[in-house]
């Protein structure tokens, strides 16, 4: 029973972290600076720092999975929010 109880508090934990990182991600992108992407601000690096504190390493895999699935959705997967601010690749690297 004990078990079954810290699954599910992990479970919960990790999909309201996975909603809010993705939607601070969203938020965040508001106007990247240049070719680079780069924006003045980034919450969600608090955010995770936050759930590293309170909770323990046991959430860095989360963290991990939450920025790389946040980068899937946003800008290279499936709604591609972003694609207006991708860089372009520059005639020299050709």
């Amino acid at each position: 029973m004990i078990l079954d109880l810290n699954i599910t508090r992990l479970a919960v934990i990790s999909s309201a972290y996975l909603a809010a990182y993705i939607s601070l991600d969203y938020v965040s992108y508001v106007k990247p600076y240049g070719d680079l992407g780069v924006t003045a601000w980034n919450p969600q690096l608090g955010l995770g720092m936050a759930l590293s504190y309170l909770g323990g390493a046991g959430y860095w895999p989360v963290i991990l999975a939450s920025q790389a699935l946040s980068d899937y959705v946003l800008r290279t997967g499936p709604w591609d929010c972003h694609s207006k601010f991708r860089p372009r690749r520059s005639l020299a690297l050709r």
